[in-house]
């Protein structure tokens, strides 16, 4: 699979978020089919935040949802307690897979996880999404920077 990062904009409230979505084979992960939530962890916010966010997908920094990472967070404040579409990356030969996207709500002592919710259609994404190693690494350290939003 290709995984790519493309501008695009949302409007939440009163504010515009610019982000960088992921796209997978040409298909927007917040698009029709895959109707992710929210925006990317990629492209806006403070930049140390967005620096961290980078690192967790490159498994250089621990994931922030339980064993998950996240990928789509709330556009307004960009807190995974709203709520996250998080998945599993792990390293396999030379792939990086993302697997088992869900809903992911963390609380104070639990943690919820949904594979199922009709209003994020998760049933509809493969069980796993595979990427050649050396690509997504270049993808992701040489992603575009944006000036920091609050």
């Amino acid at each position: 699979m290709r995984l790519e990062l493309e501008w695009r904009e949302r409007r939440v409230a009163d504010l515009t978020r610019r982000y960088l979505k992921f796209v997978v084979d040409g298909e927007s992960l917040s698009g029709e089919r895959y109707r992710a939530w929210a925006v990317s962890v990629l492209g806006w916010g403070t930049s140390e935040a967005e620096e961290r966010a980078a690192r967790r997908l490159l498994l250089e920094e621990p994931p922030d949802v339980g064993e998950r990472v996240s990928l789509y967070v709330c556009a307004l404040c960009g807190d995974i307690g709203c709520g996250a579409t998080t998945v599993f990356v792990e390293p396999q030969d030379d792939e990086i897979v993302w697997r088992e996207a869900a809903w992911s709500t963390p609380a104070l002592e639990t943690e919820s996880v949904d594979r199922n919710s009709d209003r994020l259609a998760y049933r509809q994404w493969p069980d796993e999404l595979r990427f050649d190693a050396t690509e997504y690494r270049r993808l992701i350290e040489g992603r575009p920077r944006a000036a920091a939003q609050s």
